[in-house]
């Protein structure tokens, strides 16, 4: 309550989560309650979540489906029913699965597309449409699917697909992640082994890009054990280190190499250094190359200075690994 938007912030989840598995029950309800709360927002005839609730309860949805908001939710829902075993958590999460498997994935290439629309005719409202049942949507038309194709959602989705591997055992969602990745490698990819963003990018390359490609490389690798998959994601991070470097040490990583307009100099996003330190020191576990650590240590003003360690929560292996 208190808010005008409600939806499911990943990162508050995953705090609360894993102090929960620290023994902290008061965070252990936070997160138990968000999660059964977020269910609102599921889609409860095609799956998938919508973006979020428009008031100040969990229930008067914004009907629009993003990609990002698809990987955010089937994170957060495998990881809790890695940590608790509960029923609403895996069916969340398999809501997710099946709605992107249906709806958002290019069935040709096994690529992620960007998001589906929340209107059926622009302007006309919508909540009507959404109480429908399958065949009376479709009997309507189906709202429109971005079939843009991007590196950086679809590592946000492939990273996705590996915890709910991880926690669910449903291999369909492995062989997806490997697909997409495989698709993003041969279309996608820049000399250095960096990643590009769409076909053509005006003003890229972005650190977005190769940065979530690098979490998907390394969420795989924590999944599968293939050697090869650890070596993509530490090329990612040493193009990152090459071409998003800061000017001065401390300054952060920028989030272009240039500028996307005169009046817009690259420069630092918070959320995108904080996800940076969390996939090299995520890295540098896996791999044992201190380098990593070093690098940001350096160079990021975002890195938290304490000693590189495993956190000791109680949630799956690909949780523990990502710190």
């Amino acid at each position: 309550m208190g808010f005008v938007h409600k939806y499911l912030d990943e990162e508050s989840v995953e705090y609360a989560m894993r102090q929960g598995g620290r023994g902290n029950a008061e965070y252990a309800k936070r997160a138990a309650d968000t999660l059964h709360d977020a269910t609102n927002l599921l889609d409860p005839v095609w799956g998938g979540m919508y973006q979020y609730s428009v008031g100040r309860h969990w229930t008067e949805p914004h009907f629009e489906k993003l990609i990002s908001i698809q990987a955010d939710a089937l994170r957060e829902y495998s990881l809790a029913f890695a940590q608790t075993q509960s029923p609403e958590d895996l069916s969340a999460a398999q809501s997710v699965h099946g709605y992107v498997t249906n709806f958002l994935m290019a069935p040709s290439a096994g690529v992620f597309f960007v998001s589906q629309d929340a209107d059926l005719h622009d302007g006309q409202e919508n909540e009507a449409y959404f109480k429908l049942s399958d065949a009376g949507r479709r009997a309507q038309g189906i709202p429109r699917v971005d079939t843009h194709v991007y590196a950086r959602e679809n590592g946000w989705m492939i990273a996705a697909l590996c915890d709910y591997y991880a926690a669910s055992g449903d291999g369909s969602a492995l062989a997806q992640a490997q697909r997409a990745a495989a698709w993003i490698v041969v279309h996608r990819s820049l000399p250095g082994d960096g990643f590009r963003h769409d076909d053509v990018d005006a003003a890229g390359p972005y650190l977005g890009d190769t940065l979530a490609m690098g979490q998907a490389f390394l969420a795989l690798y924590n999944v599968t054990g293939d050697r090869g998959d650890l070596k993509a994601a530490a090329a990612a991070a040493q193009y990152v280190a090459a071409h998003f470097a800061p000017a001065v040490a401390g300054g952060g990583f920028v989030t272009a190499q240039k500028a996307t307009d005169a009046a817009y100099r690259p420069h630092p996003d918070r959320d995108e250094n904080v996800a940076l330190v969390r996939f090299a020191s995520a890295l540098a576990v896996a791999s044992g190359m201190s380098g990593f650590e070093l690098l940001l240590r350096r160079r990021c003003g975002f890195w938290r200075r304490s000693r590189l360690r495993c956190s000791r929560c109680r949630l799956g292996c690909c949780l523990r690994m990502r710190i």
